[in-house]
């Protein structure tokens, strides 16, 4: 497990680099080269990879050494060119070009399918269940396939963690999640089925095309007579010219009605946003504002916002409850909490008691 994490964290850190992703952020924080710089990424990237090698070939590791040369040299091929590195290699050349879904399937089974599938085969290889190696292979490779996807979701930073509770991503360490009424815990598929969720700093698949990711979440959310569905988001957010573009090589604004289009594809009774018009410009922010207006009128639906734009809560909001360190420190309707604390306006009481 320490070396499969080894390997884990390094094809992390690499991923982030400028010659790679170029990403600035994992899970809301500095990636690595952003907080210590390029040159400790790389280093901290190279020494991960030898420690999980150092690790399957400790003394301590009490098996033989048949066994560690065998997990060696899987966690060999499944960390280099015929796994990750290879992965991340597709990754990289298919960058603003139009592929084929099956393209990307093999690109995401090498770069998070083979190591999930180390994960399922490490055990048998130990316990000597040599048999069922194949069989727990496509086990673990479906695994990382799905993974792949659900990562989209997930982001724990801040109050995100109130959102992936919510989700079922993350579980409460003390109290429970009430639905409708009912335990989230308990009726997990029928709950999940019926809520969605936006949020800016989590990306859709970048190498489908518009269409292709609509039709991807549709299915998972088994929405019926997709493509009627597809045609009615289409029309409500304009999306007429964008349907066949690759979703990476869209504005923010565009990819912010496409992530619009994802989170209500489902039609659901409860709708989480989590930062919607975050880094958007004034025009999209409004559009987007003005349809979650409409759109909650029209479907009835409720709606859960995370912000910290109080211009925007005040607008979309009948109910606040503001947090601070997890911890709920006042609620109640816009008006009600501007005169309780005597400022003119919601973003002062905000002030006022993030400050306290």
């Amino acid at each position: 497990g320490a070396a499969v994490e080894c390997i884990h964290a390094y094809s992390l850190i690499h991923d982030d680099l400028p010659c790679m992703d170029n990403d600035d952020l994992r899970r809301g924080k500095l990636s690595t080269h952003k907080k210590f710089g390029e040159a400790t990424a790389v280093l901290a990237g190279n020494s991960l990879l030898t420690l999980a090698f150092e690790i399957l070939s400790e003394k301590s590791f009490n098996i033989s050494e048949n066994k560690k040369s065998k997990l060696i040299n899987l966690l060999s091929n499944t960390s280099g060119h015929l796994g990750i590195a290879g992965g991340q290699y597709l990754d990289l050349n298919f960058e603003k070009k139009r592929v084929s879904k099956r393209k990307i399937i093999d690109m995401q089974l090498n770069k998070t399918g083979k190591l999930f599938s180390f994960s399922t085969i490490a055990p048998l290889i130990i316990a000597n269940k040599f048999g069922k190696i194949n069989q727990f292979k496509k086990i673990g490779l479906d695994i990382g396939l799905l993974f792949q996807i659900i990562d989209d979701f997930l982001d724990y930073s801040g109050k995100t963690t109130t959102i992936g509770m919510i989700l079922g991503l993350l579980k409460p360490t003390s109290g429970q999640v009430l639905i409708n009424g009912f335990q989230l815990e308990k009726n997990r598929i029928e709950i999940l089925q019926k809520i969605n969720f936006i949020s800016p700093y989590i990306e859709l698949p970048k190498k489908l095309t518009v269409k292709q990711n609509l039709i991807v979440y549709g299915k998972l959310y088994s929405v019926k007579n997709l493509n009627s569905r597809i045609d009615y988001l289409v029309e409500e957010l304009r999306l007429q010219n964008l349907l066949d573009r690759v979703t990476g090589e869209l504005s923010s604004g565009q990819k912010n009605r496409i992530s619009l289009a994802k989170a209500i594809i489902n039609n659901p009774s409860v709708l989480l946003l989590d930062e919607p018009t975050a880094s958007l410009d004034p025009e999209t922010g409004d559009f987007v504002r003005t349809f979650l207006e409409n759109y909650k009128k029209e479907k009835k639906v409720s709606i859960l916002l995370a912000s910290h734009n109080m211009d925007e809560v005040t607008r979309l909001c009948s109910s606040i409850m503001m947090m601070k360190n997890g911890l709920i420190i006042d609620q109640g309707k816009p008006n009600d909490l501007v005169k309780k604390h005597g400022r003119q306006n919601l973003e002062e009481v905000f002030l006022k008691l993030v400050r306290n």
